[in-house]
């Protein structure tokens, strides 16, 4: 069990529509049975990687986002006009800090060409935060994570579904191979999912699984992401729900697909966009503004015409040699739950994470020495 659970830190906030699952017990062993499948397919893989290069470093590497795009240095800046009502947690009009951004594509398989259809991740720490985490773990005690990717919800909001989903895509199964020529070139999409096997594992989330996974990007730099999940602003009686989306500012350079792309051509786009000038995102989060809007379920948008986003901060990204980090993304772990209690995850969702991002991150520390 995680150390949050035994910290009591994921006591539910009715005040913002947290609701229970199964009963607290019950959650936490649901949560643990998934941590513990995922943790068993990560030491697996990272065993037959092994045995291919035994001097590999990072031979275990994340289920989910195993595939770095790039790693870059960054400014991250609160505006100087910020709200009264979104100044919480690290949002402090004007504040700087020093950040560290991961993108990354979703897929398994961390050698899957980058021009195949797939979802892209955003994930920033900012260090040096006020106070201490909810998640006080070594280095990261005191630094706070935003994880993102380029669609606006999660496929799925039942940690039932998500099991059966991930077992089910792990064997060799019609299911497995139709998550391998989803939205590939190789099958047509409609045979896929028409598919009874499929339509029965994924429920209603197919059609937002297929959206999540079915997209090409030129550059990680030019895309928008989003928490997909909600997340909580504030800590007293004014606290209130919010979702939060990193967009690239406009009038920036725009490059295209390359004709010929490589295997890892985003990293390569990166490094080029980067070479010679900086690159800015807003950084914005969407107030609540209706108890219709759900914190439990990850499948539903919050409409932007009834709940606007409010820009709360820029990233700044300055000219830089990308390849001068080095292996520090994969050295570092990146959770929603290294965070400060003004910034706490909301739902069911997010409680799994807690259990399953630690989990995950403490295997593979272990067996990456």
């Amino acid at each position: 069990m995680s150390n949050l659970a035994k910290n009591q830190k994921l006591e539910l906030d009715t005040f913002l529509g947290e609701e229970p699952y199964i009963d607290p017990a019950r959650e936490q062993e649901k949560f643990k049975e998934i941590a513990d499948f995922i943790v068993k397919g990560i030491t697996f893989d990272a065993n037959k990687e092994k045995k291919r290069d035994p001097h590999q470093r990072f031979a275990a590497v994340r289920d989910a986002h195993p595939k770095s795009t790039g790693c870059v240095e960054a400014e991250f800046q609160v505006v100087h006009n910020l709200p009264p009502d979104l100044a919480h947690g690290i949002f402090k009009a004007g504040k700087k800090y020093r950040a560290l951004i991961r993108f990354s594509n979703g897929n398994a398989n961390r050698r899957r060409p980058d021009i195949r259809p797939d979802a892209r991740g955003m994930a920033i720490k900012v260090f040096d935060v006020d106070s201490a985490t909810i998640f006080p773990e070594g280095e990261d005690a005191k630094n706070q994570d935003f994880v993102m990717i380029n669609h606006p919800v999660f496929f799925v909001d039942d940690p039932d579904r998500y099991l059966k989903l991930n077992k089910q895509i792990n064997d060799n199964s019609l299911l497995a191979t139709a998550f391998k020529l989803l939205a590939s070139k190789f099958e047509p999409v409609e045979k896929i999912l028409t598919s009874r096997t499929f339509k029965d594992a994924l429920e209603e989330d197919a059609p937002i699984g297929l959206a999540v996974t079915s997209k090409v990007i030129a550059s990680p730099l030019q895309e928008r992401y989003w928490s997909m999940s909600a997340y909580r602003l504030g800590e007293g009686s004014d606290r209130q729900a919010i979702k939060f989306s990193a967009l690239p500012l406009p009038e920036q350079e725009i490059v295209a697909i390359p004709d010929r792309p490589s295997s890892d051509f985003l990293r390569k786009t990166l490094t080029n966009q980067l070479k010679s000038r900086g690159w800015q995102f807003e950084f914005k989060v969407q107030p609540r503004t209706s108890d219709r809007m759900s914190v439990e379920n990850t499948r539903d948008e919050w409409p932007e015409q009834q709940a606007p986003f409010i820009s709360v901060a820029t990233i700044n990204i300055s000219p830089q040699d990308v390849a001068k980090l080095g292996d520090e993304g994969e050295r570092r772990s990146f959770s929603p739950w290294h965070t400060l209690p003004a910034h706490r995850p909301l739902g069911l969702i997010n409680r799994m994470r807690a259990v399953v991002y630690q989990a995950t991150a403490q295997r593979r520390r272990t067996l990456n020495r």
